[in-house]
């Protein structure tokens, strides 16, 4: 899906102009997810206690939208039962490739792929709000992979998926809030749309 779509999808900014999904294509971005993981596959428990996280250096030209520690305090406040069974977060490097393809359709944020979350490295454009970039990332992007792997059992198709997907990050506020009864993966999806779609969608209440 889109960052930037409008409605009751993930918040949009500066940050959000490309996409973040769990289905991946041949291109510069899925290429170096593909490298990473077979780079660091046998290093990882396939059944670890909590997933391990890896920031990788940023290449030239290119700005780490966010590092480890950043990550580590957003898992800290997730339901533990969401990240059962992710291996790895990976913060990725960037690639020229990915610099040439950038404002394109097949660029990514960020990606959910083999148990694992990969979050793109973003080129450097000019002035930057490096605080803003960093909170996209940490909460918009990486809640929305996470979202990919609470579903990964759930047979539906890709827009079904996605939607979940965008609505995980809000549902997650809101059980900080208290506004939510918390609730376990095999329920979440329901749980999470009972709540949310009959409240906020304007389709739902037509």
């Amino acid at each position: 899906m889109s960052a930037f779509s409008h409605g009751s999808g993930p918040r949009s900014n500066a940050y959000s102009v490309n996409k973040f999904t769990n289905q991946t294509i041949f291109n510069p971005f899925t290429l170096e997810m593909e490298t990473v993981w077979r780079r660091f596959d046998r290093r990882i428990a396939l059944k670890p206690s909590k997933p391990l996280v890896i920031a990788l250096p940023p290449a030239r030209d290119f700005q780490q939208p966010c590092n480890e520690m950043d990550i580590r305090a957003k898992l800290a406040r997730v339901q533990p039962e969401f990240l059962v069974d992710l291996r790895a977060i990976f913060v990725l490097s960037g690639t020229q490739k990915q610099l040439r393809t950038w404002r394109s359709k097949v660029a990514l944020v960020g990606c959910y792929w083999r148990r694992c979350v990969f979050l793109y490295a973003y080129p450097w454009m000019g002035r930057m709000n490096l605080d803003q970039m960093r909170q996209f990332y940490v909460h918009d992007v990486l809640l929305h992979e996470i979202g990919h792997h609470v579903d990964r059992f759930r047979h539906a198709d890709h827009a079904t998926k996605e939607g979940f997907a965008n609505w995980f990050p809000i549902g997650h506020d809101r059980v900080h809030a208290g506004e939510i009864i918390p609730f376990t993966p095999e329920a979440a999806q329901p749980k999470l749309h009972e709540h949310l779609l009959v409240e906020d969608d304007p389709v739902a209440g037509s």
